[in-house]
């Protein structure tokens, strides 16, 4: 089977080598590049991600206090967010509306939270946690763009 992935890198990459083990034929045409903003210092408090982008920022200098707590969307997430020092996530879950779910039933007293997010989001956790009286600090930590003509490639993949 071929394969297109427009993943950015260095998951489109990754993907690729994954899906070429399996014995698909599959090529990176990333559509987008993320973009770790300029590093900042590492936020106190409660921490939410939703993408695993969001620590990009924070790789290679700065670590987050293993006390933090930490919550987020998505296991890759959790697992950068472990790289970077923190914890396991208290709650981790697969999309937005489900940790909202999850939320409501077991952090009710978490009224103050930093949301390390990108330029461009979705405001579903930003929303659902405003109706809930949640204080979000909103930290932008990366950006996508789109990539000028993308599929440049696609006419070498056979």
């Amino acid at each position: 089977m071929r394969i297109l992935v427009t993943r950015p890198e260095p998951k489109a990459s990754e993907l690729v080598a994954e899906l070429e083990k399996l014995g698909h034929s599959a090529l990176a045409a990333p559509l987008t590049e993320i973009t770790p903003l300029v590093q900042m210092k590492v936020p106190a408090g409660a921490i939410l991600a939703s993408s695993a982008n969001a620590f990009r920022s924070f790789e290679n200098e700065a670590k987050f206090g293993a006390d933090q707590m930490f919550l987020c969307v998505g296991r890759k997430t959790a697992t950068a967010g472990m790289k970077c020092g923190l914890h396991e996530p208290i709650l981790c879950t697969g999309d937005s509306d489900e940790f909202l779910e999850q939320f409501v039933r077991l952090k009710p007293s978490l009224k103050t939270m930093t949301y390390l997010a990108g330029t461009v989001r979705t405001p579903v956790l930003e929303q659902g946690l405003a109706r809930l009286g949640v204080d979000l600090s909103i930290v932008e930590t990366y950006k996508a763009r789109a990539l000028e003509n993308p599929l440049k490639h696609l006419c070498d993949f056979k």
